[in-house]
């Protein structure tokens, strides 16, 4: 395999003509990315060159000025992830700002002596790299958005999960229905009893099992709750009765974990104690007598509002994070004697009405949040072990719902609005942007990633898919 070549133009001394010098790039990959930097005498970069691997000319043909040399640096990465293709020169190395980045160390890298270009050592970069910045590659596309039809008109979501071709939604007032994705379109999913009894359904509940979708309702007044789970092909696998939930409350914000052979699946109900006190019980369902048995019982100590969101991060058997109604995030054990400590909790001194939790495909974490003061916000840190930092955007989030797709977050704001923001791998210490505020056909949004490419979000008077294509 020959080496790549460069053709340098160059201003002969004393000669109102040009040179051309051609040397080649030892050692470099046909495919990798290639950046060219034009440096002054100090080192200083006057301006860049950038080749991405998949469309690179061979030779290079690139202007040497006197008094200039240059340096290329050799990535592995396409440039599309490295810097803004389109940009030729560098940024202030202080100034802050969510458009411009450092260069990471490259993969290999040469200089020009004379007329031909010798290897140098990448890692003794680092000082050089620090004395300027990139123009960082510019946000995604907006995602398209593709409101849901089919629907009854004045209903409203209570879950939406990844089913088949595209997403099962339940609806308040009964009714389970199957939405495509690819015509958006959704359609009835007979699996609900139908006749005089589907009073009784109403506000059905999901939760995610392995690859398969289960979903649930009430027996009325009775304290039982019907599971029915259903396979990719809408087949329902298995059909049980779970005892001992009181018929008169619903439950809500199911999460199932499955490690193994062991399921753990948890949920909360919401009641009222005179004279008006809300006090929320937290559930899980007890796998060896399919019975629902309470977790812990919480009351804030401030009013917060009946359909605040509260997160369940299930991370092993019987284990997790969870969000208290009024407290704070913390663990639990459900095979511990004191299942709850409240002593762990995942944000210091956070005492939350609602919170949501999402891990993007790097590792980042982002938490959105609203307090018992009822201030909203965001926080993020660069993976699990890591310190919470405030995280700011140009939308106020609701604080309800946050959910990931590959290395973007949609968050859901006051209003019928979603945030997308975007976090990179290649720089881990940099907090997430915000790309883009959304404005949706709904209002108070659920969120739930159905593909690599498509969200849901729903909740007051319908939903739509976010496509992120």
């Amino acid at each position: 395999m020959r080496a790549i070549g460069v053709v340098f133009v160059a201003t002969a001394i004393g000669c109102s003509g040009s040179v051309y010098v051609y040397t080649p790039l030892p050692g470099f990959s046909p495919s990798s990315t290639l950046l060219f930097f034009v440096l002054g005498g100090r080192e200083e970069v006057l301006a860049i060159h950038a080749f991405d691997g998949s469309a690179r000319p061979d030779p290079i043909l690139l202007a040497l000025e006197p008094g200039t040399t240059q340096r290329v640096l050799e990535y592995d990465a396409p440039l599309a992830v490295i810097m803004d293709a389109s940009a030729t020169g560098v940024a202030d190395p202080v100034a802050v700002s969510d458009d411009a980045w450092r260069l990471p160390v490259p993969k290999s890298s040469a200089d020009l002596v004379g007329e031909a270009f010798e290897p140098g050592d990448p890692s003794a970069l680092a000082p050089w790299l620090a004395t300027f910045r990139v123009p960082r590659p510019p946000c995604p596309a907006a995602p398209k958005i593709r409101p849901i039809e089919g629907l009854p008109p004045g209903d409203d979501v209570t879950f939406a999960l990844p089913f088949g071709d595209g997403a099962l939604v339940g609806l308040v007032a009964g009714g389970l229905f199957r939405v495509s994705k690819s015509t958006a379109r959704a359609e009835p999913f007979p699996v609900l009893p139908a006749g005089p009894a589907a009073v009784d359904h109403a506000s059905p509940f999901g939760f995610l099992d392995g690859d398969q979708v289960v979903v649930g309702w009430g027996h009325g007044v009775e304290p039982t709750l019907e599971l029915r789970s259903i396979d990719r092909e809408g087949n329902v696998t298995d059909r049980s009765i779970t005892g001992g939930f009181p018929g008169i409350h619903r439950l809500g914000g199911l999460v199932s974990g499955r490690f193994g052979s062991e399921r753990t699946v948890m949920g909360r109900t919401l009641r009222i104690a005179p004279p008006s006190l809300a006090i929320e019980d937290l559930w899980y369902l007890d796998s060896a007598t399919q019975t629902w048995l309470v977790v812990t019982t919480s009351t804030p100590s401030l009013p917060c509002a009946k359909a605040d969101h509260r997160l369940i991060d299930i991370d092993g058997p019987g284990r997790g994070n969870v969000g208290l109604y009024g407290g704070p995030i913390a663990r639990f054990d459900l095979a511990s004697a004191t299942p709850i400590d409240l002593g762990s909790g995942l944000v210091p001194r956070g005492r939350y009405c609602a919170n949501a939790l999402t891990t993007l495909a790097g590792g980042a974490q982002i938490l959105a949040f609203r307090n018992e003061r009822s201030i909203t916000g965001l926080l993020w840190r660069v993976d699990a072990d890591g310190a919470w930092e405030q995280l700011v955007g140009r939308t106020t989030p609701s604080g309800n719902a946050v959910e990931s797709i590959g290395d973007l977050a949609v968050v859901s704001a006051d209003g019928a609005l979603v945030a997308v923001y975007q976090h990179a791998p290649s720089h881990p210490e940099l907090p997430p942007r915000q790309c883009h505020e959304i404005v949706l056909p709904n209002l108070d949004p659920l969120i739930t990633t159905i593909d690599a490419h498509t969200v849901f979000v729903g909740g007051q008077d319908h939903g739509a898919f976010l496509s992120f294509d």
